[in-house]
């Protein structure tokens, strides 16, 4: 599966983001777009046809591997999955796909969302509390982009600096979606919220998946966020989950 859908690209860095252009080179400055990690494929494969098929949006944190410097040595940890059970579906269908991995935690979380957890990681930033979290129009309406409002949030920047980590610059590719009043979208700011929150309304506004990775001694992280559709839209995508 293809995860990259080469459209407007934009440099995450720091939490912000700055829009590069239209087919933006693999190399920027220094910074490599990441390549295909097989792991993460592994487990997406698996995981997005079966939330899309229950109607569950998702989140999936993990404690990656990171080797070395760039982005090509940054790698998803590797999980055992399998399909699940004819008839089975939502949190019990994500279980079973996990049944013979015993890093990997599922529960149901809050209305909506099914989480993924791999391995053991800190997670003190998703519990930092927002006050006020602003987004733009293009943020509001833009799962892929949305998480550039907490880079300029000031609690979570605070936060950041007190925990002592920052988050990996990434190059990312997304087909931006127009600021229609009729298309899913975020509100245009959320009150005392915490980042968890926050990144779980990405989720199901979007009906994606949110990653959260931490890289075990380096004090960094990152979020994605990845449609559930993308499986469908891959050349040859099976999208039946069981």
């Amino acid at each position: 599966m293809a995860l990259r859908e080469i459209a407007l690209t934009f440099l995450v860095l720091g939490g912000g983001l700055v829009f590069l252009g239209p087919a933006a080179s693999q190399s920027i400055q220094g910074l490599t777009a990441s390549p295909p990690d097989p792991n993460a494929d592994a487990v997406l494969n698996a995981v997005l046809p079966t939330l899309d098929f229950a109607g569950k949006a998702g989140r999936l944190d993990y404690n990656a591997i990171c080797r070395g410097k760039g982005f090509e040595s940054v790698l998803f940890p590797r999980v055992f999955v399998q399909p699940p059970s004819n008839g089975t579906t939502g949190v019990i269908a994500v279980h079973e796909i996990f049944r013979n991995d015993n890093t990997v935690v599922v529960t149901e979380g809050p209305p909506g969302i099914i989480k993924i957890r791999i391995g053991k990681m800190p997670d003190e930033i998703l519990q930092t509390k927002l006050s006020l979290l602003t987004l733009t129009p293009e943020e509001q309406y833009n799962g892929g982009i949305a998480f550039g409002a907490l880079g300029r949030n000031e609690d979570f920047k605070a936060a950041m600096d007190q925990l002592g980590i920052r988050p990996v610059p990434v190059l990312s590719d997304y087909s931006l979606n127009p600021t229609l009043p009729t298309l899913p979208h975020l509100p245009s700011s959320m009150r005392n919220v915490t980042v968890e929150q926050a990144v779980e309304a990405i989720a199901r506004t979007f009906k994606g998946i949110v990653l959260y990775g931490v890289y075990s001694g380096s004090h960094e992280f990152d979020f994605k966020f990845v449609p559930l559709d993308v499986i469908s839209k891959a050349p040859n995508a099976e999208t039946n989950p069981g």
